[in-house]
């Protein structure tokens, strides 16, 4: 199991960059508000992810008593237009972050986070011109919760007498002298 935990919605965020960064070789990974802070396609970068979180709602408590959210996510893959194939790099580099995303859960505990839901790959956004940039964006959807678990575990219960009885109606189910263990 992981030792990260979810205290915080942008927990997520840095479990999804990590992963990404783990699993695909030679890209950079950034948080999609600091785009355009730097030319797309860095010397020696094959892309660029930038995670979106574009909506977060609430969800009721779990049966843990955390706090839940339903993230509505983007990871924007984008390549430069310097490169030779940067349409085709882009989608090329869409489906690896599909494959990465499909029932990943980003290194979390599974008690914390469910597996993304309705994942789908599509044009994103582009530039033309020498800065120019080719993108596609692979969306889904998370249910996550964050916090301490808020209910203690059932406690474990043994030892417990058994008692059995004959149902006669003309018993005195008060008088204990009715009543006999079982074996």
């Amino acid at each position: 199991m992981s030792s990260r935990t979810l205290n915080q919605p942008s927990d997520l965020f840095d479990a999804i960059r990590d992963r990404l960064l783990e699993e695909i070789l030679n890209i950079d990974v950034d948080d999609y508000n600091e785009f355009g802070s730097r030319e797309v396609g860095a010397a020696g970068q094959a892309g660029e992810i930038l995670i979106e979180f574009e909506r977060v709602p609430g969800l009721p408590r779990n049966h843990a008593g955390q706090f839940g959210f339903e993230a509505a996510i983007t990871l924007h893959c984008v390549v430069g237009r310097q490169r030779h194939r940067a349409p085709l790099e882009a989608i090329n580099l869409a489906a690896a972050v599909q494959r990465v995303a499909t029932d990943c859960v980003w290194g979390l505990p599974p008690t914390q986070i469910e597996a993304p839901e309705g994942l789908r790959s599509e044009p994103s956004f582009f530039k033309d011109g020498a800065g120019g940039y080719e993108a596609w964006g692979v969306s889904f959807t998370q249910c996550f919760w964050i916090g301490p678990e808020l209910v203690e575990e059932d406690p474990v219960t043994t030892a417990l007498p058994q008692i059995a009885w004959n149902i006669d109606d003309s018993l005195n189910t008060d008088d204990e002298s009715v009543y006999e263990p079982l074996p």
